[in-house]
């Protein structure tokens, strides 16, 4: 996932930190007080509720300022429902069993329970709307609500792999459908309803739209027991108004999301057999952190190192089996010519990646 400084202030900070004074964010949002700005930072004491949209809206205006380019801001009340699942989805992950489980029951629920404290959640991934609303706020709550469905159903069908009743593979497939919705709702509120928005608010629905993309390619890759492999091909062919590498550009280096989207701009050129905008990827993952240059490196924003990844085989072929990025002028990607080195701008009609 992208990061999210509503939902991971904490680590929003620390990013931050990196091009600003602890001085300088302790004025802006503790009225100087550096032990307490350095303690959220770590960790070792909560935000809080009160606090918390403040110190995340100070986030996002200061990483987009720092970096290039903003982070996800979706700027509707239901996004709380988002952070939810993030947290529940850290659990899922955990290392420890009893977290685990805690995680995988909430995601049961969620997906199948109608009472107060799921209901909304069932809705979500069930019933979304998936026509839009009358202005453009209410169809951008549209697209939350189906982003949500489609987090919910997805995480169903991860922690419940062999459930057939609710089915497993349907809840996959409904995940999907969520995801070409949620796309499908955004472009028209951009493109139908937006005549007033602001650039500022313009490129914040475009990381909306980069997020969004990369679960829908995301989604048959993860489930290719439901999914056969032409159908990721499918996905990330299919038309879209996101251009990974494009976005790219406004990236500047250190950005929190900067190597997730390299990383599937990677996926993405490799699946659609173009070279050099997979070396061209590559060469951004590298930039941002020297581990990256071998695929075998375990992203933390990936499931497993790309390298095990089908979607990257033929261009681990293409480098002669070696999952390594060569810097030097004999790797056999070089013979083709890196577009960094010819300094070319990105392939037109190039889509935007999720996490593998």
């Amino acid at each position: 996932m992208l990061i999210d400084v509503l939902g991971d202030p904490a680590l929003g900070l620390q990013f931050v930190r990196k091009k600003r004074s602890v001085t300088s964010m302790a004025d802006a949002l503790t009225r100087g007080d550096r032990s307490r700005l350095r303690q959220w930072a770590g960790g070792k004491i909560s935000i809080g509720a009160t606090n918390r949209h403040s110190v995340g809206a100070f986030l996002a205006d200061a990483i987009h300022e720092d970096f290039g380019a903003p982070v996800l801001w979706w700027g509707v009340e239901e996004e709380q429902y988002l952070h939810e699942i993030r947290a529940r989805t850290k659990k899922v992950a955990s290392s420890k069993e009893e977290e685990r489980r805690e995680g995988q029951l909430w995601f049961y629920r969620a997906y199948t329970e109608s009472g107060i404290k799921f209901g909304v959640y069932r809705f979500c991934a069930h019933d979304a709307p998936e026509t839009p609303g009358a202005t453009f706020q209410d169809t951008l709550r549209r697209v939350m609500l189906n982003v949500t469905g489609m987090h919910v159903a997805r995480n169903f069908a991860k922690c419940y792999p062999l459930s057939k009743s609710p089915s497993a593979r349907e809840a996959a497939f409904l995940a999907l459908r969520r995801a070409r919705t949620a796309a499908a709702l955004r472009r028209h509120a951009v493109e139908k309803q937006g005549e007033a928005l602001t650039e500022e608010r313009k490129a914040q629905l475009q990381v909306i739209a980069i997020d969004i993309r990369l679960n829908q390619v995301a989604i048959p890759a993860r489930f290719r027991e439901f999914f056969p492999d032409g159908d990721v091909a499918k996905e990330v062919a299919a038309s879209s108004d996101v251009d990974l590498l494009g976005a790219l550009a406004k990236y500047k280096k250190d950005h929190p999301d900067r190597i997730i989207i390299a990383a599937n701009a990677l996926v993405f050129a490799s699946l659609q057999r173009r070279l050099p905008d997979a070396v061209k990827g590559w060469e951004l993952m590298r930039d941002e952190n020297e581990m990256a240059a071998d695929l075998a490196y375990h992203l933390p924003s990936h499931e497993r190192p790309l390298a095990e990844s089908p979607d990257v085989q033929w261009l681990i072929a293409q480098n002669g089996g070696s999952t390594v990025l060569r810097s030097d002028s004999q790797s056999p990607l070089y013979e083709y010519q890196s577009p960094l080195q010819q300094k070319q701008s990105p392939s037109q009609g190039m889509d935007v990646v999720p996490p593998i």
